[in-house]
């Protein structure tokens, strides 16, 4: 999501660059990419936001998930990835890597 709104110069508006938050166009046409990009079910969590860095922050506070069960569950996909349920190989080594890589950065932050 931050890529496609890099993408499309928007991001400064989720930073709150004022040069951004400034265009009220810029900021409303973020915060409608972010709703349109999010499954509808997590709605609920941005729908009471004004600008895109309010519902950015509001859905970076629901998911980022810091404790326990973060790096339980990052643990159990990199253990339990087959590359039978993969449909290559490149796929399976790709999902392991990134498992690798998701619970090395948990364990060496804050």
């Amino acid at each position: 999501m931050q890529a496609l709104l890099e993408h499309e110069d928007l991001w400064g508006c989720v930073t709150g660059d004022a040069m951004y938050t400034a265009d009220t166009k810029k900021v409303t046409k973020a915060r409608a990419k972010i709703i349109l990009l999010i499954d509808p079910i997590n709605y609920i969590h941005i729908q009471d936001t004004t600008d895109a860095k309010g519902a950015w922050d509001k859905l970076q506070c629901a998911f980022e998930d810091s404790g326990l069960t973060r790096r339980v569950g990052l643990l159990r996909t990199l253990v339990t990835t087959q590359l039978k349920s993969c449909r290559s190989v490149d796929e399976y080594v790709n999902t392991v890597r990134v498992f690798e890589f998701l619970l090395f950065e948990f364990m060496h932050s804050g």
